[in-house]
C-alpha cells in the first residue's frame, strides 16, 4: 500500500469527521431552537391577552368615571336643593330624607372611586407584565439571532465560502469570552484563525484563545497559544501581556525553569511596562 494513497484516505477521513462534527452539533442546537421558538410563540399569545385585558380595564374605568360624574352632578343638585329648603314645618321630614340621600351618594361615590383606583392599579400591572414580556421576546431573539450566526461560522468547514464577515466572527467569539462562555470563545476563535489567516486581528485571536485556556485552568494549551504571539507577534501590544501569562502558566504546570526564563524576558523585552513589574514581583516570589 503506497503511501499517497494512506495520505489520501486519511484526509478524506478528517473531512468525513469535520462533517459529522457539525451535523452532530447543528442536531444538538435544534431543541434548544425549538425550545426558543415555541418560548417565543407563547409569549406574543401573552402579550396579546394582555393587551386585551387592558382594554377591557380602560372601558370599565371609564363606566365607573362617567357613574362617579353622574352622581357627583346629584350630589350638587341635591345639595342646592338643600340650602335653599327651610326646614320648618312639613319640610323638615323632607330635609331629613335629603341629607339621607346626599350620604348614601356619597358613599356610592367613595366606592367607585375606590374601584376606579384599583382598576388603574390593575392596569400598571398589566403594563409593567407587558414590558417583562416584551424584554424576554427581545432577549429570545437575540439568543436566536447568535445561536444562527454560530451555526453558519460552523457550517464553514473546508472548502467552503465563510458566511460571516471578519468583524462578525471576531464579534461573535469576543462577545462569548466576556460572557464567560470560554468553550464557545475558543470554537469561535479557532475557526477565525482557520477562515481569515491574514487578518490584522490575528495577534488578538491568539491572545483571546490562550486567555480561554488560561481562565478554563488548561495551562498547556494557553502556552501554546501565547508561544504563537511571542514568536510571531514579537512587537504587538498583547506580546507583554502574553508572555507574562505564558510564564505564569509554566508556574501552574510546575516548570519553574521556564516560568523563571520567561518572566526574564519580560523584564528584559519590555523594561517599563506593567507586566516587567509583575514579572520581577513574581520572580521574587518564587526564587
Amino acid at each position: 500500500m503506497s503511501n499517497n494513497f494512506i495520505k489520501d484516505r486519511a484526509l478524506q477521513i478528517r473531512k468525513g469527521a469535520a462533517c459529522w462534527a457539525f451535523i452532530v452539533r447543528a442536531w444538538q442546537a435544534v431543541p434548544l431552537l425549538a425550545i426558543l421558538f415555541w418560548s417565543g410563540c407563547a409569549l406574543q399569545s401573552s402579550l396579546v391577552g394582555l393587551e386585551q385585558g387592558m382594554e377591557q380595564d380602560r372601558e370599565r374605568a371609564q363606566q365607573f368615571q362617567d357613574s362617579l360624574d353622574a352622581l357627583r352632578a346629584q350630589v350638587e343638585s341635591r345639595a342646592k336643593e338643600a340650602r335653599v329648603e327651610k326646614p320648618q314645618g312639613s319640610n323638615q321630614n323632607g330635609i331629613v330624607e335629603l341629607l339621607g340621600e346626599i350620604d348614601r351618594l356619597k358613599e356610592q361615590l367613595r366606592r367607585l372611586e375606590g374601584r376606579i383606583e384599583e382598576e388603574g392599579r390593575k392596569a400598571s400591572e398589566a403594563m409593567r407584565a407587558t414590558d417583562d414580556q416584551v424584554h424576554q421576546v427581545d432577549s429570545l431573539e437575540s439568543r436566536l439571532s447568535s445561536i444562527e450566526k454560530r451555526l453558519s461560522l460552523e457550517k464553514s468547514v473546508e472548502g467552503t465560502v465563510p458566511l460571516l464577515s471578519p468583524t462578525e466572527a471576531y464579534t461573535l467569539a469576543y462577545n462569548d469570552y466576556l460572557r464567560g462562555n470560554y468553550d464557545l470563545a475558543i470554537i469561535g476563535f479557532q475557526n477565525y484563525l482557520s477562515q481569515y489567516p491574514n487578518s490584522t486581528q490575528i495577534p488578538q485571536a491568539l491572545y483571546w484563545m490562550g486567555q480561554s485556556y488560561y481562565n478554563k485552568a488548561d495551562y498547556a494549551n494557553a502556552v501554546s497559544f501565547f508561544e504563537q504571539i511571542e514568536s510571531r507577534f514579537p512587537q504587538h501590544d498583547t506580546a507583554p501581556n502574553a508572555m507574562l501569562k505564558m510564564g505564569l502558566s509554566f508556574i501552574e504546570l510546575s516548570k519553574v525553569d521556564l516560568a523563571k526564563a520567561t518572566l526574564q524576558r519580560v523584564i528584559d523585552r519590555f523594561p517599563q511596562s506593567n507586566e516587567a513589574r509583575l514579572a520581577k514581583d513574581k520572580l521574587a516570589s518564587i526564587r
